[in-house]
């Protein structure tokens, strides 16, 4: 269930971090940044671990397919 928030909260925040700046590049960091920093203060451990591990893939989903394929709420009429 973890692994599906940290996913949903990536795909909503390059959603939005896409629309808001145009620029993929620096959508990434700011959602790379907004993602880690969730993570700030946990202790550590490998529950941190596997959160930083799912924002990773986060990432490289919204790398893989909003980045190649193009914003797909965008798409939808």
């Amino acid at each position: 269930m973890d692994a599906l928030r940290h996913g949903l909260w990536g795909v909503f925040l390059g959603k939005f971090g896409t629309r808001r700046y145009s620029n993929p590049d620096k959508a990434e960091r700011i959602i790379e940044d907004l993602l880690n920093a969730h993570e700030c203060g946990q202790g550590g451990g490998l529950a941190s671990a596997m959160d930083y591990h799912n924002n990773r893939i986060a990432l490289k989903y919204y790398r893989d397919n909003v980045v190649v394929w193009g914003p797909w709420w965008d798409k939808i009429h």
